[in-house]
C-alpha cells in the first residue's frame, strides 16, 4: 500500500510514441484516504534545474529519494489527483523526512493554510 510521502511511478502504457522515463509523483494524500479512495492526490515530479533553485514552488527531490538517476522537482502548484489503479504498486522510492516536512510547509503557503 502507498503512503505519503512515497515516490510513485505511472504504471507504463503499452504502445507506439510511449516516452522512455516513466512519469513520477510523490503521494501527498494521508495514508488512511490512500487505503479507502480511489484516487490518490499526488504531487507531479519532474527533472530538476538550475532555474528551480530561486523557484519556491518547486522543490528538490534528490535522486535517491525519487528513485531516479538525477534529481527531481517537485512541482507544487501541479498537485492533483490520480486514479489509483494508474499507479504503480510498489513505491521507488520515499522523502526523507525533512524533506516532506519542507514539502508539507510549502504547499501550506500554495494553498493558504496556516
Amino acid at each position: 500500500m502507498l503512503e505519503r510521502g512515497d515516490v510513485v511511478a505511472a504504471r507504463r502504457r503499452i504502445g507506439f510514441d510511449v516516452p522512455a522515463d516513466d512519469e513520477r509523483f510523490v503521494v501527498f494524500q494521508d495514508d488512511h484516504l490512500v487505503a479507502t479512495l480511489p484516487t490518490v492526490i499526488v504531487i507531479p515530479l519532474d527533472v530538476w534545474s538550475a532555474r528551480d533553485v530561486e523557484d519556491p514552488l518547486s522543490l528538490r527531490v534528490t535522486r535517491r529519494e525519487a528513485g531516479t538517476k538525477q534529481d527531481m522537482a517537485a512541482r507544487l502548484t501541479l498537485l492533483g489527483a490520480r486514479v489509483a489503479d494508474k499507479l504503480a504498486l510498489h513505491p521507488t522510492g520515499r522523502l526523507a523526512p525533512s524533506t516532506l516536512a519542507e514539502l508539507e510547509e510549502r504547499m501550506r503557503r500554495v494553498l493558504g493554510m496556516p
